[in-house]
């Protein structure tokens, strides 16, 4: 016996003989497919018409809301660029779903069933969802010499539309930097009448020239309570010749009640007094006649380490009388200041006209420290009656005959801070200079009499509505990408509705993919007979010929029927 000689297998183990012995009752049949509609993309084709409504919805409140406040809510900001990513994202990809499920409904039917067979494969690599794999395809189909379907030109359309219109829409709703008005409530530090009615001549003045005393500008001292005029090129250098003073609004917008002060003190050109007494009550009749109120010669010694001395005398047309009758807002005032300064060898001398506007009222207060609109409004509806509040030029005038009666004026505690307000502390200078920088300090003081009165008469008991302006970052519209984005969307929703409506059928699978093509080539051997192994896809001429449609067999079986 030879040592390769195997022996017979085991009784028990039957042998096989031939196939069919395998396969005995065993049915390889396939089942008979059944055919369904597969509502799947179409579900998701509509909840996602639904994002899109939502974030368009969203974009346009959130554009509407930017405007209106300056702190924005997180879904006007964060949640639309958080659903535009999530669209860009998503929109070819669902677009893709259902055009893949309505190109297999699009089989049954050789009106829109592909044209070729070449066109089942260029179905199912899904190449016409991009842009290069459109130029590929249709290259393709330019060497081969085959037309694309209706179907398959539409699907490819519609892609294009879904890839370009995520970039138009975050174009045409882009984020930006704007400056925004809102509505809010404020309670400032503004003019009381009835706090102004407790203030009387003494406080008003004592508060006055205490600051006036400093030498210091009152846009320096009041910085945030002083307005000027807008629109005209006022500085906030020296002493304004017109403000607003009211409270502190914040850098905020409101119309708020205050205290408004207009005009100046310039020197007299050419002036005729020639000295105190008799020369300049004259000049003051002839400029004012019966004038109210003329000072007796104002004396105030040791201005300087050399002692400098300096001579006045003052007019104007107020007297020891409330500033504001009843039911009147605006008080107007002229007055003329002779003075003489002498130091050693050095004498300037001369005359300042004074005039002055000095109103109640209110007035729309701006973030930069301006206003406008002023109305005037009486506020002041009683005084004190051995006190009354005072006009501002006659209050600070009042103070140099009262103080040269009491004769403060003689203190030298008095005369340091004189001669620091009236800047007279060196006289070795031409006239003219030396008058006009008294005349500024005089002016100085007038404005001062007028803050005294805002200072002591101020409340924040009340509220005010205002603006308050602030960079926000918020959606805007950009009119020309939004109505590109809307024509795209519009152009892709009706697409999407020809084909659901041209296409949407039961059939046999949900998704044009590789197996359905393969199922279908299966029974169709022929288009890879008599083809070299090696050669490519454009180079095989069966694939050129025509699809027709796919049916049922005899049996049941989907098969694909020649046209």
């Amino acid at each position: 016996m030879s040592y390769y000689h195997r022996s017979p297998p085991p009784a028990e183990i039957p042998l096989v003989s031939s196939p069919q012995r395998i396969h005995a009752g065993y049915d390889w049949r396939s089942p008979v497919p059944k055919l369904g509609y597969y509502p799947i993309p179409l579900f998701v084709l509509i909840l996602w018409i639904s994002y899109i409504s939502v974030l368009l919805w969203l974009l346009e409140t959130a554009v509407k809301h930017g405007t209106e406040t300056i702190h924005q809510p997180w879904h006007y900001t964060t949640l639309p660029s958080l659903l535009i990513t999530g669209f860009a994202q998503g929109h070819v990809g669902i677009s893709a779903l259902m055009l893949t499920r309505v190109s297999v409904s699009a089989l049954h039917s050789a009106r829109t069933s592909p044209r070729s067979w070449a066109e089942i494969f260029w179905l199912a690599d899904k190449a016409w969802q991009g842009p290069f794999g459109m130029l590929t395809t249709i290259w393709s189909a330019v060497r081969m010499r085959v037309w694309l379907s209706l179907h398959f030109c539409i699907c490819a359309l519609v892609c294009l539309i879904a890839l370009a219109t995520p970039v138009i829409l975050s174009r045409a709703y882009p984020i930006q930097s704007i400056l925004v008005s809102e509505g809010v409530t404020i309670f400032p530090t503004a003019l009381d009448g009835a706090r102004m009615a407790t203030v009387d001549a003494y406080t008003q003045v004592a508060t006055g020239i205490g600051t006036w005393t400093s030498a210091v500008s009152v846009t320096e001292v009041y910085v945030s309570n002083i307005y000027l005029p807008s629109g005209r090129n006022t500085s906030r250098e020296g002493d304004p010749e017109d403000f607003f003073l009211c409270g502190n609004v914040n850098g905020k917008t409101a119309t708020l009640p205050g205290l408004r002060l207009q005009g100046q003190c310039a020197v007299v050109e050419d002036s005729p007094v020639r000295n105190v007494s008799t020369s300049f009550s004259d000049y003051c009749e002839q400029q004012v006649p019966n004038i109210p109120f003329i000072s007796r010669p104002i004396s105030i010694a040791g201005l300087s380490a050399a002692d400098a001395n300096l001579t006045m005398q003052v007019c104007n047309n107020a007297s020891w009388s409330v500033v504001f009758p009843p039911g009147k807002a605006v008080a107007k005032n002229v007055g003329f200041v002779y003075f003489q300064a002498n130091e050693a060898n050095d004498t300037v001398k001369g005359t300042i006209r004074c005039e002055s506007t000095f109103s109640t009222g209110s007035a729309a207060l701006h973030s930069d420290g301006t206003f406008s609109g002023f109305t005037p409004l009486p506020v002041l509806n009683s005084t004190q009656k051995d006190a009354p509040l005072l006009d501002p030029m006659y209050a600070l005038m009042w103070y140099f005959d009262e103080g040269q009666r009491a004769s403060i004026l003689r203190s030298k505690t008095f005369a340091a801070s004189a001669a620091q307000a009236l800047g007279v502390t060196a006289l070795g200078r031409q006239p003219d200079e030396a008058g006009e920088e008294i005349a500024t300090a005089l002016w100085r003081g007038v404005s001062y009499m007028v803050t005294s009165i805002g200072l002591l008469s101020r409340s924040n008991s009340t509220s005010f509505p205002a603006t308050d302006q602030g960079v926000t970052t918020v959606h805007v519209r950009d009119r020309r990408f939004q109505y590109a984005a809307y024509a795209l969307l519009g152009s892709w929703l009706a697409l999407m509705l020809l084909l659901t409506l041209r296409s949407f059928r039961p059939t046999f699978r949900a998704s044009f993919d590789s197996y359905l093509t393969a199922k279908l080539v299966v029974d169709n051997p022929s288009l890879v007979d008599r083809m070299p192994s090696g050669d490519d896809f454009e180079g095989n001429g069966n694939l050129r010929e025509r699809f027709g449609r796919v049916g049922r067999s005899n049996t049941g079986e989907i098969v694909v029927v020649e046209k």
